[in-house]
């Protein structure tokens, strides 16, 4: 989640607009500030809890904070969640909600074009956890579910990211 927001911020903050900026230009320079005020919010946010250290112990088994870094073992893990990594997960996620609420949120009412993307997010990243938390699963189909999960989000969100940027380009 941590490095989607990063590459997303990155994309935003590197857009500049000619000095002579049509109305259309303006209001899409507006947009891009208020999606970097958004992006910057959940990844303080975000990193908050990452840092907290009250998860650690759920390091061993999994990185939720970015997904690429998880590892062979990892994602070939066969324990199920322990009742008090259960417990950990499930405050934080409950923790990272108000987070992710902001966030899906506010993109979506700036860019209609995301809002499926975040919904399928959403609905797929609570299934998994819940299905974590119930024993349903192991860590290392967690961490499967995970990957996949990161990778078709970036496939998702590409095409809209495209559009935006296309929309910078011609100035509307």
């Amino acid at each position: 989640m941590l490095k989607t927001l990063s590459i997303l911020v990155g994309i935003f903050l590197s857009v500049g607009l000619a000095s002579r900026a049509t109305n259309a230009q303006i209001q899409t320079q507006n947009q891009i500030n208020e999606t970097t005020v958004i992006l910057q919010q959940a990844k303080l946010c975000l990193t908050k809890t990452a840092n907290s250290g009250k998860y650690d112990a759920l390091k061993l088994h999994t990185n939720l904070d970015d997904p690429k870094l998880i590892n062979g073992a990892m994602a070939t893990d066969e324990r199920y969640a322990t009742r008090e990594e259960a417990v950990l997960i499930k405050q934080r996620h409950e923790e990272l909600e108000p987070c992710k609420r902001k966030l899906f949120d506010g993109l979506a009412s700036i860019y209609p074009d995301l809002q499926l993307v975040l919904i399928n997010i959403e609905i797929e990243g609570k299934r998994n956890t819940k299905s974590l938390i119930e024993r349903k699963i192991t860590w290392g189909q967690f961490n499967q579910n995970l990957l996949k999960l990161a990778k078709q989000s970036q496939t998702d969100i590409q095409p809209v990211i495209q559009r935006i940027q296309d929309k910078i380009a011609l100035g509307k």
